[in-house]
């Protein structure tokens, strides 16, 4: 959860692609 490097929009389901921290 948190996509900060391809989506930064702190969504729990963007969160899921992009769970980089």
């Amino acid at each position: 959860g948190g996509g900060r490097i391809l989506f930064p929009l702190t969504s729990p389901f963007f969160g899921l692609f992009s769970n980089y921290g």
